[in-house]
């Protein structure tokens, strides 16, 4: 995750202001209110800031925003109750925050159990999940969540129909049930209906319907089973139905053990704006590991291990393919993965919405590919697109994937595009956009 400096975000909106044009204006932004982290639900949305309070906008019916109401919000409000949050992510009608070493709230939704706390009622406020055994990952699909607790394990809750929580059984969970993963647990993503984690190697579990777990069936598995995808994994994100991966060939081969925990440090980028051209400088280094974990997706989430990020990059991915979400034209099923052909740059974090991918590069760019008819490319048009297309140029870290919107931190905001039929974009409207918009009130 970059976090710049407080001359850089002033240098980063003055620059902004100069060249959106009108579609994205940041300004306002404290050193208190830089956002750290951001995730795309279905029809909301929900930020940490700096200061690590939350903040969420969009659908409010089952009171997912957190602000003990049932009100939408077209702008951002303040989730009630929680402080020291490094993380957020959303699902359906739920939203969850990891505040602390091992402490994860949740509020919003609970017909499964998705809010960890033993019961299935619904809460306004935050309520506690019990022993969720949060090492920094936490992920959130529909109706259902998992933590990362250990190097071979995991922890998941709520909607387990198709499997996806891991435990060999369709059994709904209200409390966090352990999963064992033996090829590791550096990182965890959810789509829909399946889930996959990122060690050595890809696991995958869950639904199989489109070929989403990548193991070359259309079986359901209960447990994880290994997709079959070899290479050095960087970077890992579900969406709805399918999943997909960026990898790298560096000089150094693939890790062939599994580290004893999370890794201590990640690449990090630094951007510097020049003010007399609005041109940026992008690196690349090894520094701490940051609270957020370069995430990803609704229902998505992606880590980067922590390694150079030069060499041959390739994206790869498989499952439902209607709209052509996979980046080809595979056909509608493809359940080994399917290289995205003539990529041609490193992603730093991938995504899923339901018929859309997203993914942020190392410079900064983001791109999305499938379909475009809410806007969720934010190309500016409103169709499919099989390869990928520019959404935006620079200034974008953290990236999550919505069901049919995303949104991004960009510079020292949030910025958001695609559907906005419950005011999940969070720029005062609820008119869909396909382009980059603002969110109002962080």
């Amino acid at each position: 995750m970059r976090i710049p400096t407080k001359r850089t975000r002033i240098a980063a909106l003055l620059a902004l202001a100069a060249t959106a044009g009108g579609t994205i204006a940041l300004s306002g932004a404290s050193a208190s209110t830089v956002p750290t982290s951001v995730a795309a639900g279905v029809r909301h949305s929900c930020a940490v800031l700096a200061d690590q309070t939350v903040k969420c906008w969009g659908d409010n019916r089952y009171g997912q925003l957190g602000d003990g109401t049932t009100t939408n919000r077209t702008t951002a409000v303040a989730v009630k109750g929680v402080t020291g949050a490094y993380k957020v992510v959303v699902g359906n009608d739920f939203s969850c925050a990891a505040v602390g070493a091992s402490v994860v709230k949740c509020w919003g939704a609970n017909d499964s159990g998705q809010l960890g706390n033993g019961t299935t009622v619904a809460s306004k406020n935050p309520v506690t999940v019990v022993a969720p055994g949060a090492r920094g990952e936490l992920v959130a699909g529909p109706k259902s969540a998992c933590t990362v607790a250990g190097h071979k394990t995991a922890k998941c809750w709520g909607s387990n129909s198709y499997g996806q929580l891991g435990d060999g059984t369709t059994i709904n969970r209200t409390i966090p049930t352990v999963i064992t993963v033996e090829t590791g647990t550096i990182s965890i993503v959810m789509g829909s209906r399946h889930t996959c984690a990122k060690g050595i190697k890809v696991a995958c579990w869950g639904d199989n319907s489109y070929g989403q777990l990548g193991d070359g069936t259309f079986t359901q598995r209960l447990r994880p089973v290994e997709s079959k995808v070899t290479g050095n994994i960087s970077t890992l994100g579900a969406g709805h139905y399918h999943t997909c991966v960026n990898l790298l060939s560096p000089t150094t081969p693939p890790p062939t053990t599994i580290p004893p925990e999370v890794p201590a440090t990640l690449p990090i980028r630094s951007t510097t704006t020049n003010l007399n051209s609005a041109s940026t400088t992008t690196t690349t280094t090894t520094g701490p590991r940051p609270p957020e974990t370069t995430a990803g997706p609704a229902v998505n989430t992606a880590t980067t291990l922590p390694q150079t990020l030069t060499g041959t990059s390739t994206t790869w991915c498989w499952g439902y393919n209607g709209s052509g979400q996979l980046g080809s034209s595979k056909g509608a099923k493809v359940a080994t993965p399917t290289q995205i052909p003539g990529i041609g740059f490193t992603l730093f974090s991938i995504g899923g919405g339901y018929l859309h991918t997203c993914g942020t590069t190392t410079a900064g760019n983001v791109f999305c590919w499938g379909s475009g008819a809410k806007g969720q490319l934010g190309n500016g048009a409103f169709a499919q697109a099989t390869s990928p297309q520019w959404t935006y140029t620079g200034g974008g870290s953290v990236l999550s994937v919505g069901y049919n919107h995303a949104c991004s931190i960009k510079w020292s905001g949030v910025v958001c595009w695609g559907d906005n039929s419950s005011g999940q974009l969070g720029n005062g409207t609820t008119t869909m956009s396909s382009a980059a918009v603002a969110v109002l009130g962080l």
